[in-house]
């Protein structure tokens, strides 16, 4: 390749500009280009002309490189070209016959415009009771009369523990 692409960015940048000059043909050939060891080979598994490709403008190949580079930028172009016969095609099924198909038609259609709708979910812990256990005012005030004797034997014991060791520095 003749022009060195230092960053994802360029990358991108300049498959943006090379893919919407290509043909259906070149797209074709640079979609599966890179499966295969020889242009040739590539070539024939489309059902094209070796020689044909030979002639393509350097472009071509500076595309089947990018793309082995970043494949993402190329599906992207690829599905934007598309779309239109996509949405033609999703389209023509609410014509079906089948009211089941034509109704989920819809839907994709409707969901793919507006988005899906809310859905809620529950969340439960096993057997379906709360996951944050509920407690009752008694419990609650056990806990926390508990906690608060906690904290005042520590702080006797601390306390102690000071005075102890202010026994100590005296005596030294």
């Amino acid at each position: 390749m003749k022009q060195h692409l230092n960053s994802e960015k360029s990358i991108s940048s300049r498959l943006s500009e090379i893919l919407p000059q290509l043909s259906k043909d070149q797209l074709r050939y640079i979609a599966i280009a890179n499966d295969y060891k020889t242009k040739g080979e590539a070539a024939e598994a489309i059902g094209m002309k070796k020689d044909t490709i030979y002639r393509w403008p350097e472009c071509v190949q500076e595309a089947v490189e990018l793309i082995a580079m970043d494949a993402v930028v190329s599906a992207m172009e690829i599905r934007k070209r598309n779309l239109v016969k996509a949405m033609m095609i999703k389209v023509a099924g609410l014509e079906l016959d089948d009211d089941a198909l034509r109704q989920k038609v819809a839907t994709e259609i409707i969901e793919g415009e507006l988005g899906k709708p809310t859905q809620k979910n529950e969340v439960t812990g096993a057997d379906g009771k709360d996951l944050i256990p509920k407690v009752t005012d008694a419990e609650y005030n056990r806990t926390i009369s508990s906690l608060a004797e906690a904290a005042a034997v520590r702080e006797v014991l601390s306390d102690e523990g000071a005075e102890q060791n202010s026994d100590v520095d005296a005596s030294e």
